[in-house]
């Protein structure tokens, strides 16, 4: 998963540095100017996903122009003071949507940064129109440039399952995965697995869309028809044939309740439903539970994540029945806001799998 950025423009950058601090603890890249060249420089070479400009900036025309930037570019603009008094009760000129005030903590900049998350979800994100003007021509390209073309050798099925290829991309509108697959679910060779990921990427960057992930999702598939699922559950399927077999690129867009999080008891962390967990697949970020009289998270260990695990069957029962004990005692657990973005990705996997399972017959 690629790291969050953050560029700040302060006229004073110890007043940020201990948000600062927060931030790269919780895996973020942080950088802090006061020069307006040197900022527009960060901007255009680290492409950040959110950007703090200090109210107390006096040239209100760059104000005016870096925000037209963060709406051209894909960053977010977030407002804030430097000091206590000097922003409170004001509506200064080139404001904007977003307001931070002092004393400004890790948690309240991540609640903000969820905030702004939910609205891009309701707004602009995965826009059918978009999906469709966009990345069906993207997917049918990629198609174009990996296949070798010809006829069918023989009437195929397409069907997801294990030896499919689902690749997650979040950009600044698009959110979901791509699922690849191959006629009566026939593996694909690395070379070619690299080579979508590559040409994918590729067209996605040169449609003027900012390319904050696109990366392989190790999700467990079962076997189903793959137009029939996709009618259900994806915006689009492009085909074409590649040595004498059906080749296919579906993408299922994710939805707002994939990427949306209710906060937790305390400002630093998220809550997410056990329901939205299955035992099946990896999780690879830190779950705890909350006990309420302690007013105290304990880290729930690796029982939940099959990576620490062997695949075999007592494995499995061992995961499943203490996966079955945690849903018997809690309706929710919890994880640090910091984790944000692997929590989306497992939701949208975890969905994926579901939607595929439910379609078994």
């Amino acid at each position: 998963m690629k790291r969050k950025t953050l560029v700040i423009l302060a006229t004073a950058p110890n007043e940020v540095d201990p948000l600062a601090k927060f931030l790269r603890a919780e895996g973020w890249d942080v950088l802090i100017s006061c020069d307006l060249f040197e900022i527009k420089t960060l901007l255009l070479i680290k492409k950040p996903n959110f950007f703090m400009l200090s109210e107390a900036y006096k040239n209100l025309n760059s104000k005016a122009e870096l925000e037209k930037q963060g709406e051209s570019d894909g960053f977010s603009v977030i407002m804030f003071d430097e000091h206590v008094t000097d922003f409170l009760g004001k509506n200064p000129k080139g404001n904007t949507k977003y307001n931070l005030t002092q004393p400004i903590s890790g948690p309240d900049f991540l609640s903000l940064v969820e905030q702004i998350s939910r609205d891009s979800s309701s707004t602009q994100l995965n826009n059918p129109t978009a999906i469709k003007k966009v990345l069906r021509p993207i997917a049918e390209k990629t198609i174009s440039e990996v296949s070798s073309g010809g006829k069918l050798a023989q009437k195929e099925f397409l069907t997801t399952g294990a030896n499919a290829l689902c690749l997650y991309i979040d950009s600044s509108r698009f959110s979901g995965c791509f699922v690849t697959a191959l006629g009566n679910n026939r593996p694909m060779s690395a070379p070619m697995v690299s080579k979508i990921q590559t040409k994918l990427s590729e067209f996605i960057k040169s449609s003027n869309e900012t390319l904050n992930t696109i990366e392989k999702v190790d999700v467990t598939l079962g076997s189903t028809h793959l137009e029939d699922w996709a009618v259900n559950n994806c915006s689009f399927t492009q085909t074409g044939i590649h040595n004498g077999s059906e080749l296919s690129i579906s993408f299922m867009p994710a939805l707002p309740k994939d990427l949306s999080f209710e906060e937790g008891p305390t400002k630093d962390m998220f809550q997410i439903s056990v329901d939205d967990i299955s035992p099946d697949q990896v999780i690879d970020f830190e779950l705890y539970h909350f006990l309420q009289l302690n007013n105290k998270y304990v880290r729930l260990f690796t029982t939940l994540d099959s990576k620490s695990l062997d695949s075999s069957s007592e494995d499995k029962s061992i995961i499943e029945a203490r996966f079955k004990k945690i849903k018997s005692s809690t309706s929710h657990l919890f994880f640090k806001k910091g984790e944000l973005p692997s929590a989306q990705v497992y939701k949208v996997k975890n969905r994926l799998a579901q939607s595929i399972q439910q379609m078994i017959v």
